[in-house]
């Protein structure tokens, strides 16, 4: 009786919270993606455009991973990009402009590439913008640390069935697994690792892939939102992405001194959800709007 009473109690408190995977809900709601991620006709989580850029339009195209792709933020138009396109057209005289999001959940620095030449390009875009974060640099989703005690199995069924387990699961992993989550971070900090040499390469190829096409590419370093004084464990991963990116001729923007010593909880879509708040992006969208301004990056 106390753990159904529980349950409820949970379903109740956090009905509008995106901590529990919007995938695991067989009974009680629609998957989350249905709801609120529609697709533009050329497959985007993006309001319509066209593949010929129009005259008169200076077109951004930003790729990522779910962290600009906008993952449990509902509203279209809160996502960096489309906060960031709007700061742009407001501030215009004459000229329009166009952001562009190809992001998707799931993807690392092998689909940017992909996706770059594959689209990327034919949309002719002026610069592109590169939402990096920690797993880009990641070669194999199956060498991560696992963050739960039960088989996965068991635990793949109760995460989709009760806010109960998946909650309890979540504060105790955050108590035994998280410094294995940042050690496994931290190895990319391996110049030899085969992570950082995959992604190396890739990333040179990236940008040489935009200079190539007379694209100027621009670097935005999305944090992770834990621990976010000077203590924060990866800001040595950040400054090896930022001098590789600097050396092959791309602008960097790291965005973690906007949100150091915020409130993490504020900067979170949901209390074991990682991914940025309403409020990260509007803070991301600002400090690219005025690195933009203040590069000289914007057409007169």
């Amino acid at each position: 009786m106390a753990l159904l009473i529980a349950e409820v109690a949970l379903r109740i408190y956090f009905r509008n919270d995106y901590g529990v995977p919007t995938h695991r809900d067989w009974m009680f709601r629609k998957v989350w993606d249905e709801q609120y991620a529609a697709l533009n006709t050329l497959g985007h989580r993006d309001h319509a455009f066209t593949i010929k850029k129009p005259e008169n339009t200076f077109r951004i195209l930003t790729i990522g991973d779910s962290l600009t792709w906008g993952e449990g933020i509902q509203d279209i138009n809160a996502i960096y990009t489309e906060i960031l396109e709007k700061k742009l057209n407001d501030r215009a005289t004459g000229i329009r402009f166009e952001v562009l999001n190809v992001s998707e959940k799931g993807w690392n620095v092998q689909q940017y590439l992909d996706v770059l030449k594959e689209k990327g390009i034919s949309y002719d875009p002026d610069l592109v913008i590169l939402g990096f974060y920690l797993n880009d640099i990641e070669a194999d989703k199956a060498n991560r640390p696992k963050g739960f005690f039960l088989s996965s199995s068991l635990h793949w069924v109760l995460s989709r069935m009760s806010y109960v387990y998946w909650y309890t699961q979540s504060a105790v992993s955050g108590l035994f697994f998280d410094k294995a989550w940042i050690d496994y971070y931290l190895s990319y900090l391996d110049v030899q690792s085969p992570d950082w040499t995959r992604f190396v390469s890739l990333w040179k190829e990236i940008i040489f892939t935009c200079k190539n096409n007379r694209i100027e590419p621009i670097v935005a370093i999305l944090p992770n939102p834990m621990m976010l004084s000077d203590a924060h464990p990866f800001l040595e991963v950040y400054r090896n992405v930022e001098m590789l990116s600097k050396a092959e001729g791309a602008l960097v923007l790291n965005l973690f001194p906007a949100i150091r010593g915020m409130n993490p909880t504020t900067l979170r879509v949901g209390a074991t959800d990682n991914h940025p708040s309403e409020k990260a992006h509007m803070i991301y969208a600002d400090q690219l709007f005025h690195f933009l301004i203040k590069n000289n990056m914007l057409p007169n």
